[in-house]
């Protein structure tokens, strides 16, 4: 199930612009949340303009910004046409995963605005025009 190791949501859709299968863990239940580079940058903006010093805040896509495994390997296959196979679930895996930015949206003001779904097909059509280039480095599997 596992291949070159990347975020498992880009390995996703690399694999399936590589029409390489999409290996679903377990019951594919599980949750993450995912937050997209441009709000990621957005946030590195919003904390520069914050001038604060000393302070700690945790980032992430929060409740709202989560999809499950099985959600996402499905949308890909949607898309794509691509295969999903299933493979054993790993021991002691959180079922759920995802931050809550409350503290640094409240002193902010940011939040994400890229939903899971626009960040998928952002990763998928990086990766299809990138689909030779990442070929290579996928030969092996």
């Amino acid at each position: 199930c596992h291949g070159l190791r990347h975020g498992w949501l880009t390995s996703f859709c690399i694999r399936a612009a590589l029409d390489k299968p999409l290996c679903v863990e377990g019951t594919g239940a599980q949750t993450r949340d995912m937050l997209h580079s441009a709000d990621i940058n957005a946030a590195i903006l919003a904390a520069l303009e914050l001038k604060q010093t000393g302070e700690l805040f945790v980032l992430g896509g929060g409740s709202g910004n989560r999809i499950s495994v099985q959600q996402a390997a499905t949308l890909l296959q949607e898309m794509t046409g691509v295969r999903i196979v299933n493979g054993p679930g790993r021991d002691h895996e959180d079922e759920h995963v995802w931050v809550n930015h409350s503290r640094f949206t409240a002193a902010t003001g940011w939040a994400p605005k890229v939903s899971v779904l626009d960040g998928i097909r952002d990763v998928l059509a990086w990766a299809q025009r990138h689909k030779n280039d990442l070929a290579k480095l996928y030969e092996a599997e």
